[in-house]
């Protein structure tokens, strides 16, 4: 992940609270982009920067997966991924 360039958070990382999720095959999690061998995982449940400033930060987040009514507009990216999601989160109520 890139740090901002602009605005507020310019040179930070982070994730919003909503993001989609994947696991990787080395057991740490990415933003969900739909790209080859990502599955989703579960959502971001917090905003959380990443404080050593690099792209592949390890660092502890909570995420969601399973039995939850969640908004929709709270989702990062919901609109181009609803259908992935709702398939793999499939206990979720998505309102």
């Amino acid at each position: 992940m890139s740090a901002d360039a602009t605005g507020p958070y310019a040179g930070r990382r982070y994730l919003l609270a909503g993001t989609i999720l994947s696991k990787r095959g080395d057991n740490t999690y990415e933003r969900y982009a739909s790209a080859s061998g990502q599955n989703i995982a579960g959502i971001l449940y917090d905003t959380v920067e990443f404080t050593d400033n690099t792209s592949v930060s390890n660092e502890p987040v909570a995420y969601v997966r399973r039995n939850l009514s969640l908004d929709s507009t709270k989702i990062v990216d919901y609109a181009t991924y609803s259908v992935p999601l709702k398939a793999a989160l499939s206990t979720c109520e998505f309102l």
